[in-house]
């Protein structure tokens, strides 16, 4: 099956559980989701049910498969810090007007994990110093940007 296949497969399972779920268990089942797609830089399987944007994420997430022929470009920042160096970027001299996404990407060995990245009409513009194979995330509002500075205050410390 192809990573299309299998990525449209993925979005719509997320989505159907979503319409499906009653209130009182969709703060239980999206817990239970993010736990068993979201991984740290090991492939450990992590906990981010504290996450501001999970919810806006899994209801209007859009999926972007990238064909490792097609590319995008890369900032070539340091890893681990994709949300604080996507505000930075936002307020360098480089910026020019990319949009702002917040979600997961998924990796080579097939693991989903949190991440945050630009977007250029349909070019992906990751902070790190790869493509990845997908990324499925919510492009953010002026609003939305405000709050992830202020979940990250310390991207305004960064020099590169």
């Amino acid at each position: 099956m192809s990573m299309l296949k299998i990525e449209e497969l993925f979005l719509e399972i997320i989505k159907k559980q979503l319409l499906s779920l009653s209130i009182e268990d969709k703060e239980q089942e999206l817990f239970l989701m993010q736990s068993q797609m979201a991984t740290d830089e090991n492939g450990d399987k992590i906990d981010i049910s504290d996450d501001y944007f999970l919810e806006k994420i899994m209801e209007e997430g859009s999926l972007k498969v990238i064909e490792k022929s097609e590319g995008g470009f890369c900032l070539d920042l340091p890893y681990g810090l994709c949300h604080q160096n996507c505000l930075w970027y936002m307020e360098s001299d480089h910026y020019i007007n990319e949009d702002l996404y917040t979600g997961f990407a998924l990796n080579d060995a097939g693991e989903w994990f949190v991440h945050t990245y630009l977007m250029e009409g349909n070019t992906i513009i990751d902070p790190s110093k790869e493509i990845y194979n997908a990324y499925f995330g919510i492009k953010l509002s002026e609003e939305e940007i405000e709050k992830l500075k202020n979940i990250f205050p310390d991207y305004i410390c960064l020099s590169y």
